[in-house]
């Protein structure tokens, strides 16, 4: 599931706004559905996207859900990756087990090299 999903990182922005904003899971996934509210190429992309940019926003706390508007550009895309790390395990331990190593070596970059250690 790691490369079968997007980061998906503008809907994600969205999502968060909805719910900050008072809608329900429920509704946002309905408006998905009903009004293309996503601006997905297919029905089938916008099923696969807001049941996966739903469980990634899930999973953070309403306290990170409510900062996201105040961030900048770079924290908000960080945010997001912590959303990806919480749903998606092999994709967390990948990126510890490679970057962590990188850290602890002083390294200021990881290239393919890294990876496939």
């Amino acid at each position: 599931a790691t490369v079968t999903h997007s980061f998906w990182f503008s809907e994600f922005k969205q999502y968060v706004d909805e719910i900050n904003k008072g809608k329900t899971p429920k509704e946002i996934k309905s408006d998905s559905d009903e009004l293309n509210s996503f601006l997905q190429s297919s029905t089938t992309r916008a099923k696969r996207m807001i049941s996966v940019v739903s469980k990634r926003v899930g999973s953070l706390t309403e306290e990170e859900r409510m900062i996201l508007s105040d961030l900048d550009l770079g924290n908000k895309k960080i945010l997001n990756l912590i959303s990806i790390f919480k749903t998606n395990q092999l994709f967390f331990e990948f990126v510890y087990t490679v970057y962590s190593v990188a850290i602890l070596m002083r390294k200021s970059t990881v290239g393919s090299a890294e990876a496939r250690k």
